[in-house]
């Protein structure tokens, strides 16, 4: 099965998230970001906006972070074999057709990388940055290099030749028993996701 993409609404926002594929909740609900997905609203949204009450956290959010992801025509699932019902791997020569253009048209002031699929698209930019010597560097590589040397990576698509501030980190469904280097990761995006969306409700 080839879904429907889903696809945020463009609220001029400044950070790009990209996660590998939207979750069963946001599929159910036909939104990305859904105060009914209880994952997001009771989980994500006190981490990011812990001192806002709820709805004007969400509103924050929305704001603040445009959302997409490697796998834009998922569900894409195996329909046999010992994999039937899980998701397929996103495929990268599709995801290469957009994710470029949207970095271009949109020119974030940071982008966060869900999950190992997501760096791949960055995969030459970020393998020159941390000296790696695979041609898809590990997440787990990663991590260890944003922690050691205290920066952001700096990822450039495909199409064009401008440099974006990024930081990678694990997949949601592993928040709860995360390294020490994916616990330094995820504090290093929520504080820049808070300072860019008050520098963004400031200038407003």
């Amino acid at each position: 099965m080839q879904g429907k993409p889903l696809i945020d609404d463009w609220r001029n926002q400044k950070v790009l998230f990209i996660s590998q594929a939207p979750s069963k909740q946001a599929w159910a609900d036909n939104k990305l970001s859904s105060l009914e997905n209880k994952f997001f609203s009771d989980f994500r949204l006190p981490q990011v906006f812990p001192s806002l009450p709820l709805k004007e956290a969400f509103e924050m959010w929305k704001s603040t972070v445009f959302w997409m992801h490697t796998a834009n025509c998922y569900p894409y699932i195996f329909s046999d074999g010992r994999n039937k019902g899980r998701d397929r791997l996103p495929d990268l020569k599709c995801a290469n057709k957009y994710i470029g253009l949207i970095i271009n048209k949109m020119k974030p002031e940071f982008i966060v990388l869900m999950g190992g699929s997501s760096t791949k698209y960055f995969a030459k930019s970020i393998r020159e940055l941390i000296d790696s010597k695979k041609n898809y560097p590990s997440l787990e590589e990663i991590l260890y290099w944003q922690k050691d040397n205290a920066s952001c990576l700096l990822v450039k698509p495909k199409i064009g030749n401008t440099k974006f501030r990024a930081i990678a980190i694990p997949h949601a469904a592993d928040f709860g028993d995360l390294s020490d280097v994916g616990k330094y990761a995820y504090e290093d995006v929520f504080r820049l996701i808070q300072e860019i969306s008050v520098d963004m409700h400031a200038i407003r």
